[in-house]
């Protein structure tokens, strides 16, 4: 869920980035209370980069109950490559779906 404020300052930077579905109320499930300060906003994010460094990044594949499968990072080392994230700010990594920004 993004804020209005935050969805405007993401299209500013690229209006390709992601897609915005508006929505006017949103539940609090801890407090059982809708959250106040709508709209909000559903996002898809539509960028995706191939980044991580793999030499340094120790990617595994993981197997859900329904047999399917997807990549998670293991432990918590992580490194990008910088030339592969240059001019972006936020993102879709390709190999492990993870939001990096």
């Amino acid at each position: 869920m993004f804020s209005e404020r935050l969805k405007d300052a993401l299209e500013a930077v690229d209006p390709a980035l992601s897609e915005f579905v508006r929505t006017e109320r949103t539940w609090d499930d801890v407090h059982k209370t809708p959250i106040s300060g709508g709209p909000f906003y559903l996002a898809n994010l539509l960028a995706r980069r191939d980044c991580w460094d793999q030499d340094r990044t120790r990617i595994v594949p993981r197997k859900r109950g329904d047999g399917s499968c997807f990549n998670t990072i293991s432990g918590s080392g992580r490194a990008v490559l910088r030339s592969r994230v240059a001019d972006a700010s936020i993102w879709r990594e390709v190999l492990t779906q993870t939001v990096v920004c």
